[in-house]
């Protein structure tokens, strides 16, 4: 696969996201000379987030670019039909953002530079962990759900990961990570399971280890927007979806 001078496309899904979308930090971030560009996909927002977004991009066409699902399919898929844009233009990496900035926009350059230094890796992940000298303000309780979540699609799906859900990831664009993108995922909110999933298939096609491809990068900063799509309902849903995923993938496998 071919890619255009190391250039990196970020999807960023939104979602009802006008009173949380900090376009400033977007265009200041489009006046660095990161070489980074964006895609935007509104997952069919009933407020005024696409004109937020078009008017972002009418400005700055050369950096920011803009995709319309027509009606609410959830973040996973945003992510995927972002991604699937991307692939066309062939960056050298890819990946996606939450809207909101809760990590900050200079961090792509930080991972995009250690994919670069470390070409043994495919995917970097944010990490959110509170230790001295970090700011990650989070409340206890969405951190003591997250933790027993992450715990048990480990165990399911036997990987060791941290932070599958933290929304800032990048990815070195290759045929096998185009690949994970192109089927929709079984779940709106918890797709990195099911991606991560999918590397694990492949790596075990190949007889590789999958969590030697992967990179938790513990954020300096991250800061929990108000207003977050994910109600406790749906929490406890994605028990339900995590179940279904970890049979598919073992059944695929032969694990089951």
């Amino acid at each position: 696969m071919t890619n255009d001078n190391g250039k990196t496309i970020v999807v960023v899904p939104c979602y009802n996201e006008e009173k949380r979308l900090p376009v400033d930090q977007f265009e200041v971030f489009s006046l660095c000379g990161e070489s980074v560009k964006f895609i935007f996909v509104d997952d069919g927002s009933r407020d005024h987030t696409v004109e937020r977004v078009q008017g972002l991009c009418g400005r700055h066409p050369d950096v920011f670019r803009f995709i319309r699902l027509p009606e609410n399919k959830g973040k996973g898929e945003a992510v995927r039909q972002g991604l699937l844009e991307a692939f066309k233009e062939k960056p050298l990496f890819v990946g996606y953002w939450d809207a909101d900035l809760s990590t900050p926009l200079p961090v792509i350059s930080t991972f995009r530079d250690f994919l670069k230094d470390r070409s043994e890796l495919l995917m970097i992940f944010g990490v959110r962990v509170q230790l001295l000298g970090r700011v990650i303000e989070r409340s206890l309780l969405r951190h003591f759900m997250g933790r027993v979540f992450v715990t048990l699609a480990n165990f399911l799906v036997r990987l060791s990961v941290y932070d599958s859900q933290c929304g800032a990831k990048l990815f070195r664009n290759t045929a096998d990570i185009e690949d994970i993108f192109k089927k929709p995922f079984l779940s709106h909110w918890i797709f990195e399971i099911e991606m991560l999933a999918r590397l694990r298939e492949k790596c075990l096609a190949k007889n590789v280890c999958a969590e030697k491809m992967i990179y938790e990068y513990p954020l300096m900063e991250w800061r929990s927007v108000a207003g977050s799509k994910l109600s406790f309902f749906q929490s406890f849903k994605s028990i339900w979806h995590l179940l279904r995923i970890a049979w598919l993938y073992r059944k695929h496998s032969g694990e089951a």
